[in-house]
């Protein structure tokens, strides 16, 4: 049997480290490595280990910022509004109402009732401020619920709430 190079001597010493020494050794008592042999490599490897450098933090990377959130109390004085903070917490796999779409904060305000029972969300779409309501597991379920709901809310129509956190997060 012919002898084992360097690195085999090496690669069967590893793996009799990592087994917690050989317990049975299908290599011939010869073909060992020898301490010597072991102490070689071991050198190598810390000589290896110890030019490979630091890893470095690269700093300059940025983080991109939030955009700014829109806030109902903020632009329409109203608390029983949920915002864009609110919306972007929902399953995006889930379905709104859209019921209006205005370019002006001031239609908002007329469009929406005294008492909006907390179920009314607004975001801002293309430059446009939009209402939704409610929240569905399903564009189906909420087309279904639209003949349940209060007249001023029926000319709404679905629509994904993927769609609605996309207008959010790409402004």
């Amino acid at each position: 049997m012919q002898s084992l190079s360097l690195q085999n001597k090496f690669l069967a010493a590893t793996i009799c480290m990592l087994l917690g020494g050989c317990v049975s050794n299908p290599v011939a008592d010869t073909d060992q490595p020898t301490q010597e042999d072991v102490a070689a490599i071991e050198e190598t490897v810390t000589d290896t280990v110890s030019t490979i450098p630091e890893p470095v933090l690269d700093t300059s990377v940025s983080i991109p910022a939030m955009p700014n959130l829109l806030d109902p109390v903020d632009v329409l004085g109203r608390s029983d509004i949920k915002g864009e903070a609110w919306l972007l917490e929902q399953d995006p796999m889930h379905a709104t109402l859209q019921i209006l779409s205005a370019d002006s904060i001031d239609t908002v305000k007329n469009f929406l009732p005294d008492d909006t029972s907390g179920n009314i969300a607004l975001f801002k779409k293309d430059g446009s401020y939009t209402l939704v309501y409610g929240i569905y597991s399903s564009i189906n379920d909420a087309r279904q619920d639209k003949g349940n709901l209060p007249s001023w809310i029926r000319d709404s129509f679905p629509l994904s709430l993927t769609t609605v956190i996309g207008h959010i997060n790409n402004r």
